[in-house]
């Protein structure tokens, strides 16, 4: 939700923040945001909109609308890390397969069984 803030004391100590962290935009309406005074302040960004940004939901925004990102990326980072470790398992598998291809079919089977590999 976005609305404007009207609250006098409230855009005092916003609207000088906002300029001073702005940089050198603060500057270029004419006035130091770091020294002038409130009351100036106050007449000088009278015609400027002050919109407080207010998020709906868990860490909701334009990039997040329902507040999900924070499941499903944990999650698909696991199923990568899975399809990655099961990639590298087949492809170490499939090499010792070749490497002890010389090997009969009992002494290749008995040969798995000690070191703990199935083929």
């Amino acid at each position: 939700m976005a609305g404007e803030t009207t609250n006098a004391a409230i855009r005092k100590i916003v609207i000088r923040k906002v300029l001073q962290n702005a940089g050198f935009a603060g500057f270029f309406e004419g006035f130091n945001p770091f020294r002038i005074g409130d009351e100036d302040l106050a007449a000088r960004t009278a015609d400027m909109p002050l919109i407080c940004i207010q998020p709906t939901g868990l860490g909701s925004g334009a990039g997040d609308p329902g507040g999900w990102a924070w499941v499903w990326t944990p999650v698909s980072l696991l199923l990568l890390a899975f399809i990655l470790w099961l990639f590298c398992s087949i492809t170490a598998h499939t090499s010792l397969r070749k490497k002890f291809s010389f090997l009969s079919g009992t002494a290749r089977s008995l040969f798995g069984i000690i070191n703990g590999h199935y083929f």
